[in-house]
């Protein structure tokens, strides 16, 4: 009796898993359904965000004072990457630029630097300069000398290329920034536009690669002449003079007083001038205002091209430039540094605020980024009796501590083989040798280069010298100052010989000033640890420690984005973070 109620209960318990089980396949198979359905649910605007010179520290050393919908709404809300390395050098606007939507280095990208020497045109050329595609914009008082402008010199694609090409070119990809490179450089070789400021006039322009003159609503927004409205304008400090002991003493003398600025606060924006002029427009860049003025143009590009209002995924890539000039003139340790990371920290605040009105936040991804850090003022180091310095690059020598390293090269090479030009061009990091002088004097390449290295090597401030047949060969130290150069080196524009320095060391001083201002141009973690947060609903919020490189932006992107990876992509897919 008992032994069939046992059964009889067993076979009804079994028919209740079994139910039970089905019923359960059928919730996950439902819910994956619908999940897949909102992970196949494009984004309607990508918004790049790039803060040049923005170092990685910014975001912990300035917490405490940001405000709520700025930095910590995406610190908060997004997948933050806390130990995210450029993987290049030099760590300079070009590169770096390149790589956060192509994934590759320079290696691939041939964008080596923000300039080379070319050895056929015997000139130093721009990387992003094109002569067949002239400037657009107004010319009056505009440098005669600037050749055209556009992505010729890319030798890959963009992640917005390649959603350009999948949807038919019905997706909008457009780049903004103060510097053309980082305007260019983004929005790829199939942008539709990119436009940056010019300073002599203060106004937006392009060239004639995107199209054959600048579209009536931007002459209508240059024709407010915002800059102007900054003009005899004082910049002071945000908040509290409490807030700043987390910097320096405001008054350090080797801060540079660029075009009138000053070097404490309060600073006075007028380049000197008694009215708008290109002095003016100059100074104005190097202030937090001239993000304020971007970010302005940013809402202008979004509703006058009609980005996110379609069906297809939009791209906008917008580049603050003010960080990067205002690291150079002060160092990231400055009273200036500190309140323009405040600054820019409510610019954001009030763009994303924009942005849900606009858009909505579920309909779009953000990215924030950098192209590099900043390294410290070397005197400022120096005082705090850390070894530091410059390695004039410039000037006349002063002393073994102060070298023009072309005319040391020189006199390396006319000791051991007798005077002649043995130097073609000097653009840091890269020597170029020439040619001509050493087939005349009959002499191997490779040995010119090892006695040129071998020398330099010498001299203060100087870590590293690799040569050409060391980085074709891969005859390198394994470590990750090399690798970097070696990712970086592309034999048709890099150099004979590339130069590495020491921690805390520069080469001269900011605008060719002698012992002035700060730079980013090294492999240390100063230079090459940056932020990345990526934004939106198919994005895991959280803190990720795992490392990880500027490069792996471009195939998460277009993971993302349902696209092909661009066409010299070297980075992984930041799956740890994707729904």
């Amino acid at each position: 009796m008992n032994s069939v109620w046992l059964k009889r209960k067993f076979g009804i318990l079994s028919l209740v898993l079994l139910k039970g089980f089905c019923f359960l396949i059928l919730f996950i198979s439902v819910n994956s359904l619908f999940a897949s359905d909102r992970n196949t649910k494009k984004p309607k605007l990508v918004v790049l965000i790039v803060i040049d010179a923005f170092r990685y520290d910014y975001l912990t050393r300035f917490e405490p004072h940001f405000s709520t919908g700025g930095f910590k709404f995406l610190l908060s809300h997004g997948a933050n990457f806390i130990n995210t390395h450029v993987n290049h050098l030099r760590t300079s606007t070009g590169p770096g630029h390149t790589t956060m939507l192509t994934g590759a280095s320079g290696h691939i990208s041939g964008i080596v630097d923000n300039e080379w020497w070319d050895r056929n045109l015997q000139k130093k050329v721009n990387c992003v300069e094109d002569p067949t595609a002239p400037i657009l914009g107004n010319s009056k008082g505009t440098n005669e000398k600037t050749t055209g402008r556009s992505p010729k010199n890319l030798k890959v694609t963009t992640v917005g290329d390649e959603l350009r090409l999948s949807r038919n070119f019905k997706s909008k990809v457009i780049g903004i920034s103060y510097k053309d490179r980082a305007a260019i450089l983004p929005s790829g070789k199939l942008g539709n536009a990119a436009y940056w400021f010019e300073k002599n006039t203060g106004d937006f322009i392009s060239s004639s690669f995107y199209m054959q003159e600048l579209p009536k609503w931007l002459r209508e927004f240059n024709n407010q002449k915002i800059p102007d409205k900054y003009f005899g304008r004082q910049w002071d400090k945000l908040l509290d003079d409490n807030v700043y002991e987390l910097s320096r003493e405001d008054n350090f003398p080797h801060e540079m007083d660029y075009k009138k600025i000053g070097i404490v606060f309060p600073h006075k924006i007028n380049g000197g001038s008694k009215k708008p002029d290109k002095d003016f427009y100059d100074a104005f860049s190097h202030s937090p205002w001239a993000d304020e003025h971007l970010a302005a143009f940013a809402k202008a590009v979004i509703e006058n091209e009609n980005l996110g209002q379609e069906d297809f995924t939009d791209i906008l890539t917008i580049s603050f430039s003010a960080t990067d000039r205002i690291g150079h003139l002060f160092g990231p340790y400055s009273v200036e540094i500190q309140d323009q990371v405040l600054r820019i920290d409510r610019v954001l605040e009030e763009f994303f605020s924009y942005l849900d009105k606009k858009i909505g936040m579920d309909n779009v991804i953000i990215v924030l980024t950098a192209d590099h850090g900043d390294g410290p003022i070397p005197e400022y180091m120096a005082r705090l009796k850390v070894e530091a310095g410059r390695i004039d690059t410039k000037q006349k020598p002063k002393g073994e501590d102060s070298v023009v390293i072309p005319t040391k090269v020189d006199s390396i090479l006319d000791s051991e083989f007798g005077q002649a030009a043995w130097v073609d061009a000097f653009v840091k990091p890269n020597l170029y040798l020439n040619y001509v002088a050493i087939k005349n004097h009959n002499l191997n390449l490779s040995e010119v280069e090892n006695i040129a290295a071998k020398g330099l090597s010498r001299v203060r401030g100087i870590s590293e010298v690799f040569t050409r047949a060391q980085l074709l060969t891969g005859n390198l130290p394994l470590n990750e100052i090399s690798q970097r150069f070696l990712n970086q080196y592309y034999p048709e524009r890099s150099g004979d010989l590339l130069i590495h320095l020491k921690p805390y060391f520069v080469m001269s001083g900011y605008k060719n000033s002698v012992d002035k201002g700060a730079d980013h141009e090294t492999g240390y973690d100063y230079d090459t640890h940056i932020p990345l947060i990526i934004f939106g609903k198919q994005v895991k919020s959280g803190t990720y420690s795992m490392s990880v490189k500027l490069n792996d932006l471009a195939p998460t992107l277009s993971t993302l984005l349902g696209v092909s990876y661009p066409s010299g992509n070297e980075g992984r897919v930041l799956n740890e973070s994707l729904i």
